[in-house]
């Protein structure tokens, strides 16, 4: 490929790749980065995981919009070779990191953090290298102000770069098929497909090996269809010899993956062989270190899944688990339960069980159809009441004693507000270091979000690593002493953590046997006592608590651990109970 100086190319072509684009933030900010680069004079193209709303609203002259099909983390030769057809690569956002670590020293690059809606930081290319690097952080008032900051951190950026310039090539296995609005009078639908395929083929696999492969829906106007490429895959899963005394666990969503192993688990140890369907997503293989001749995985997206409850072979299994007891159901644009979504669903020898993340949502028709599993002992209102059955079986693990010289405290969660309070650990790291307490750093390891502004200072105790594997997650956990989960007692969000809700991170803790620095307000219901954690009352003795980590012996450290785990076993026993007596009847 011929190499070309930047000064020798027309400079206005910008890539601009985003990824989990769920929250209107996330949106916002997208629309102010290439609003910004439209305005000046720079054409635009934006590669997103994910498709998003207000996609359809964009009327930006040069703006080009390309959603990435599911399985593109194995095309990540061909998203270099599609990256290096532009001048500049924008990556948006911290979920962005894959992006940035496979492209990083291969195009010019920026890795842009909207962090408030009085800052913006850029991390350019020679950055990226680190995992805190020291970060460029400029502080804006204005919409004017805004535009002349992107504008400086795109010239800059271009100015000293030479790059690879490639205008051909076929990216077909990349990016999902164009929407196609088809108009009909009174009537509009739009269907994701390819057209000439439509014509050509389509008709022809209708009804075939008992798929619908068209399914009009009247209210939306909107079509949903399996390609021959769909009913191959589901297929594959069905060439499989199916064990008796079996259980299929179901994920439709890419979440909650992590508590599948778990689930799994409390089967197997039921004498069961169990099989689990989930989708695709990057490097997110939450069974890395779990490992058995009796159980399966297997890799469809959601629209296949949604057909394979249909098949009639189904029935040899004793229990279909829902993962997840909603989803969102993209014909109708809302939440719905796994069953309204996937409609008629072939019925298993025994039940269906449902997983309940979000009793507040609960609807009637899952509560009448499986028998109900929730994640903790929580005060919910749902008759009857679900059995508490908690994951947190991970595989392969160890328990490690406490590092020596440096603590490694870690925080593992989406970076929202909503969830963890990120400004409370950026502050007591800010009074630990004016106490002259330096031997610690934090992990924090973070799937959606972005940290705060951060002093330089402060950057070097905060190992930010984004969005990590499952793996390298795991190694994470192995290597850290204490957990942060950083719960709010002053925040009302931070209620369904005591009410509604549970999280992963309790899951980490119990699995990893990771002794936490937690609220009083959140410990009890969860487990934490000041035998197997540090308490704290307020925010402000957040700081105190760390301290006491940090001073903490290896002795003292492991005692706490030994009482962490006699705890996380008898759950485990509780649990077993539980989950024996639901499928009982008892």
């Amino acid at each position: 490929m011929q190499q070309y100086k930047y000064s020798d190319v027309q400079k206005d072509k910008i890539l601009v790749f985003t990824d989990n684009l769920f929250s209107d933030a996330g949106e916002t900010n997208l629309l102010h980065l290439i609003k910004a680069i439209s305005e000046i004079k720079y054409s635009c193209t934006v590669v997103s995981v994910n498709d998003f709303p207000v996609k359809d609203h964009l009327y930006i002259d040069g703006l080009d919009i390309k959603i990435l099909n599911n399985d593109y983390d194995k095309h990540f030769d061909k998203i270099i070779e599609y990256a290096k057809c532009f001048n500049l690569v924008i990556a948006n956002n911290t979920t962005a990191y894959p992006f940035v670590d496979h492209l990083k020293n291969k195009v010019p690059l920026i890795w842009y953090i909207n962090e408030t809606n009085e800052f913006i930081e850029f991390i350019d290319n020679t950055q990226i290298l680190h995992r805190h690097p020291v970060r460029t952080v400029l502080r804006f008032t204005s919409a004017q102000t805004y535009k002349s900051v992107v504008k400086q951190m795109i010239e800059n950026n271009l100015a000293d770069n030479s790059y690879a310039f490639n205008s051909t090539g076929n990216y077909t296995s990349v990016f999902k098929k164009k929407n196609i609005l088809i108009n009909l009078g009174l009537i509009k639908f739009r269907v994701t497909l390819d057209w000439k395929f439509l014509l050509k083929k389509i008709f022809s696999f209708s009804n075939e090996k008992n798929y619908k492969t068209l399914t009009f829906f009247w209210r939306k106007y909107r079509f949903e269809y399996l390609s021959l490429k769909n009913i191959q895959n589901i297929n594959k899963f069905f060439e499989q010899n199916f064990e008796e005394n079996a259980v299929l666990i179901v994920e439709l969503n890419e979440h909650h993956y992590e508590t599948l192993p778990g689930y799994a688990k409390y089967f197997m140890d039921l004498g069961y062989n169990v099989d689990v369907v989930f989708p695709p997503a990057y490097s997110r293989n939450a069974f890395v270190r779990f490992k058995s001749e009796n159980l399966h995985t297997y890799q469809l997206n959601k629209l296949e899944i949604k057909y394979l409850l249909k098949n009639k072979k189904l029935s040899s299994y004793n229990y279909i688990v829902f993962n997840s007891e909603l989803t969102v159901n993209c014909l109708q644009d809302n939440v719905s339960s796994c069953f309204k979504y996937s409609g008629k669903i072939q019925k298993p020898q025994k039940d269906f069980v449902s997983i309940t993340h979000q009793p507040e949502y609960i609807d009637e028709l899952t509560l009448e159809k499986s028998k109900n599993i929730i994640l903790a002992d929580l005060p919910v209102n749902m008759i009857p009441k679900p059995a508490v059955v908690n994951p947190h079986y991970f595989g392969d693990v160890k328990i490690t004693p406490k590092n020596v010289s440096i603590t490694d405290f870690i925080v593992i969660g989406n970076i929202q507000k909503q969830r963890k309070n990120h400004d409370l650990l950026i502050n007591t790291v800010q009074k630990l270091i004016t106490k002259g307490i330096t031997n610690f750093k934090v992990t924090v390891i973070g799937s959606q979000g972005h940290l705060s502004y951060m002093p330089e200072n402060v950057s070097r105790y905060i190992d930010f690593k984004g969005k990590l594997d499952f793996e390298n997650m795991f190694d994470a956990m192995e290597n850290a002493d204490f957990f942060l989960p950083l719960l709010d007692p002053e925040n009302p969000d931070h209620e369904r953590y005591i009410t509604t809700g549970t999280s992963g991170a309790f899951q980490l803790i119990y699995g990893f046997t990771k002794p936490c620095i937690i609220c009083k307000k959140f410990a009890k219901i969860h487990g934490f006592t000041d035998d197997n954690s540090i308490l704290y009352d307020r925010n402000n003795e957040l700081m105190q608590a760390m301290i006491t980590a940090i001073n903490m012996p290896v002795e003292e450290y492991q005692i706490k651990q030994k009482m962490l785990l006699q705890y996380v076993q008898d759950l485990y026993r509780k649990s077993l109970d539980n989950l024996k007596g639901l499928l009982n009847g008892e």
